[in-house]
């Protein structure tokens, strides 16, 4: 959680996080941490997006295209993908 606080977010504001556990398939295994929160700007919520999917230990960060409907004032719901 330290590490994905330390990452620059600008124009954002956060308001939940949740943290879901290991679950393995016969395929793989997934954690995923979902992070939501209101963006002031599109370009705000575009580059916070970019900068999460740096995160060496983040392998996809996910954000809704419906997220963009907004220009302004937009809630969010971000869906990262965890490296095992």
């Amino acid at each position: 959680l330290q590490a994905l606080l330390a990452v620059a977010r600008p124009g954002i504001t956060l308001s939940g996080f949740i943290y879901t556990p290991a679950k393995s398939t016969p395929k793989k295994v997934s954690r995923t941490f979902v992070i939501s929160g209101n963006s002031a700007t599109r370009d705000a919520l575009r580059a916070y997006q970019l900068a999460l999917q740096e995160v060496s230990f983040v392998s996809t960060a996910v954000l809704p295209v419906s997220a963009y409907a907004q220009s302004s004032d937009i809630p969010f719901t971000i869906t990262l993908t965890l490296t095992p």
